[in-house]
């Protein structure tokens, strides 16, 4: 017969056991709400990232769709442009502030949108300071006519590359105005 002391070692024995069961499973439900939590918040910067390149595409498509004529057209154009500038950075660069909370897709996507974006702005301020000054407008060097094309066609791919940004559901309503 056991006497009480192998009772009371054995009976701890299991209550650790049950004590390590327990912080085990405690560890695996923290790490299954956490992982919850994050892909939530993955979802919600898709989502916000989503609209903001939906209505950023929308704009620089008006851009393209514009006729931005020739010449002297094309300075005012650019001057126009130019004017407008504050509102659509301000969406690149809420876009830029979301992408390292997104998806690999829209953090390269985002990147690729911000390196377009100013590349082509770059090329239409150059060619709105030309617009701003009458003598700089008639000796407009050839350089700054043909950033304009380029800024035009950079445009053009950025409006495309927000295509690949914009929620299916999104696009669908899109589709008609875009």
């Amino acid at each position: 017969m056991p006497d009480a002391s192998d009772v009371t070692v054995h009976w701890t024995e299991y209550v650790n056991a049950f004590s390590t069961f327990a912080v085990a499973f405690l560890a695996i439900v923290a790490i299954i709400i956490q992982k919850t939590k994050a892909a939530a918040h993955r979802r919600a910067v898709d989502a916000r990232i989503s609209a903001q390149a939906f209505a950023l595409r929308r704009t620089l498509a008006s851009w393209v769709d514009r006729d931005w004529g020739m010449g002297m057209n094309l300075l005012a154009t650019a001057q126009y442009l130019s004017g407008h500038f504050d509102a659509t950075e301000k969406r690149v660069e809420d876009m830029v502030s979301s992408a390292p909370d997104a998806c690999e897709d829209l953090r390269r996507t985002v990147r690729r949108v911000y390196v377009l974006f100013y590349s082509a702005t770059q090329f239409l301020n150059e060619g709105a300071l030309h617009a701003s000054d009458s003598t700089l407008a008639a000796n407009t060097p050839y350089e700054v006519w043909d950033g304009l094309d380029k800024a035009k066609e950079l445009l053009e791919e950025c409006v495309g590359v927000l295509g690949a940004a914009v929620d299916k559901d999104l696009r669908k309503v899109g589709a008609t105005s875009v």
